[in-house]
């Protein structure tokens, strides 16, 4: 599996990029969009094709963050008890963040998915740096009710060390900071691809 998360930031040509990625086999696609506003983010979410309406996944940045018509929602760490609590996610494909092994395998339903990480000092976020253990601790995961995705500096270059390890792979430096991200997508797919 292969997840693309935003760029925080605004990007020309967004949606179009989230079409292509899409129409070529991305997985799930995830709107994190911290410093936008609701109408920005309803923005992009209406130029994506409705037929891919249904791989994309919102993050909650509070606990009413599960408005929009999708079905799919990513909790933070820090909402996430209290999110857990909401009656309403159990109609939702509900996932989470989690920064160590022993906090992954911790999780229970209602989470499908979780990302873990960082695995490598990251692209897109200065100076946020790689677990250095969290590589070895994959052999502790007692989990695999939850899928593990894992994040944080994840590109075409490092992914076939990693990917073999989880159930999938999340990226967004590798893609936004490209020159080409359908380009670095690809790329980075093929590698998968041929792994599996």
């Amino acid at each position: 599996m292969i997840v693309v998360i935003s760029p925080d930031r605004k990007y020309a040509n967004e949606a179009y990029w989230i079409n292509m990625m899409l129409d070529q086999g991305l997985d799930l696609y995830h709107i994190r969009k911290p410093y936008a506003s609701i109408l920005d983010v309803l923005k992009i979410y209406k130029d994506i094709e409705s037929c891919f309406l249904n791989r994309i996944v919102f993050h909650a940045n509070d606990i009413n963050g599960c408005a929009f018509d999708g079905f799919r929602v990513h909790i933070n760490t820090r909402l996430r008890n209290i999110a857990l609590s909401n009656p309403v996610l159990l109609d939702y494909v509900v996932s989470t963040s989690t920064h160590s092994i022993e906090e992954f395998n911790g999780l229970a339903a209602p989470i499908n998915n979780a990302f873990l990480g960082p695995f490598y000092d990251s692209i897109s976020k200065f100076g946020y740096k790689a677990s250095k253990t969290l590589m070895y601790e994959l052999k502790d995961r007692i989990n695999y009710d939850t899928g593990l995705i894992a994040i944080g500096g994840i590109n075409d270059v490092n992914i076939a060390e990693i990917y073999p390890q989880v159930d999938g792979v999340a990226l967004m430096g590798a893609i936004w900071q490209a020159d080409n991200p359908l380009t670095s997508f690809l790329t980075c797919k093929r590698k998968i691809d041929h792994l599996s």
